[in-house]
């Protein structure tokens, strides 16, 4: 897997953080935390995951934000692992 990179917001522009590229995205563009969560309370969290990838990884939750248990269940679904608790206490 290749390094970090910057990317720019595929929704709103804006600084989506330095993550890994996810391979469903244009080389730079990701998704930033606040669209993202705006994105699946429009379409789910499984659109999320499948367009913008893992959580953690290729793009971050907003600080403050605790996820709901509908993206606990999504994500143990998509990627076949529970959310790791550690990640949940940094963002």
């Amino acid at each position: 897997m290749a390094g970090t990179v910057y990317h720019d917001c595929a929704c709103c522009g804006g600084d989506a953080g330095q993550n890994y590229q996810w391979p469903n995205q244009d080389f730079e563009y990701g998704v930033c935390g606040s669209c993202a969560v705006w994105i699946a309370q429009r379409e789910g969290w499984e659109s999320v995951f499948e367009c913008y990838g893992k959580p953690g990884v290729h793009w971050q939750l907003p600080h403050g934000v605790n996820p709901s248990s509908e993206f606990y269940v999504a994500y143990e679904k998509q990627f076949n692992t529970s959310y790791p608790l550690a990640q949940i206490a940094k963002t």
